[in-house]
């Protein structure tokens, strides 16, 4: 498949059905909620590839797809975006969805439903032709998939050095293994959290502490990212002493 030259953004994060409901707030345990609004679009790593491609970079999805009703919505709002999806569509299954609680304030809460995109089956991660400036971003719900998390990271640290991997844990930070952990965070070029999953990877949501206890971890020239909602980022490199705040940019509405 002749997918141009670099640069480039690969991701081997999954993508699944997104079913989002606006609730008022969570349903006690055993309640109900009735949801004032409903939508199921793709979800996942998609965000990112699609992000980037408005931006004009070329986006390959190196992940599963299925061949039932998620997986074609996937592969139409891919196309949509001008998204290459790498790999055939799987034969057996449909991709998995994620039901998404919206609150009043933003806050999100998941339920996810792996399905085809969890799995390594036939995909080759050595066969993606990775060239010099390419970006391959990877992502917690992968990492933490038994199969599929150890083989990504075995992948990583072989991958040449001038191919760079941005991680995000995500939500299952927690549930990675610690082996797969390791690995990737010695071959990340960015390593990107919100605050909470930095308190469930390292024990707290300071930032110069989370960066005292990450850094022994990374690269030496990893880029740190703590994400802080609407308060910005705060970010570090190896040559800081300390994380440095960058507050969001504003929005128009």
């Amino acid at each position: 498949m002749d997918i141009g030259a670099p640069p480039r953004l690969f991701t081997v994060g999954s993508i699944v059905a997104d079913i989002r409901l606006e609730v008022p707030h969570l349903p006690v345990r055993g309640g109900d909620v009735l949801a004032s609004a409903g939508h199921i679009s793709a979800g996942g790593g998609f965000n990112i590839l699609c992000a980037a491609a408005r931006q004009g970079l070329r986006c390959i999805f190196a992940g599963r797809h299925g061949s039932g009703p998620h997986g074609e919505r996937i592969r139409a709002e891919l196309a949509r975006e001008g998204v290459i999806a790498f790999f055939e569509r799987a034969p057996n299954g449909d991709t998995g969805f994620c039901v998404v609680l919206v609150e009043p304030d933003g806050e999100r809460t998941f339920v996810t439903s792996p399905g085809v995109e969890a799995d390594l089956a036939r995909r080759r991660l050595a066969d993606l032709p990775l060239a010099p400036k390419d970006t391959v971003f990877a992502s917690g719900y992968d990492l933490a998939y038994p199969e599929l998390g150890p083989a990504i990271a075995a992948w990583m640290a072989k991958a040449s050095p001038s191919v760079r991997f941005v991680v995000d844990p995500g939500p299952l930070v927690a549930d990675i293994p610690t082996q797969v952990m390791a690995l990737v965070m010695r071959r990340a070029s960015v390593w990107s959290m919100n605050l909470r999953e930095a308190e469930l990877l390292t024990g707290t949501e300071a930032p110069d502490a989370v960066r005292a206890r990450m850094r022994p971890g990374l690269g030496p020239d990893a880029l740190l990212v703590l994400r802080d909602g609407p308060r910005g980022a705060w970010i570090s490199t190896s040559a800081d002493e300390a994380m440095r705040r960058i507050p969001a940019p504003g929005v128009g509405g």
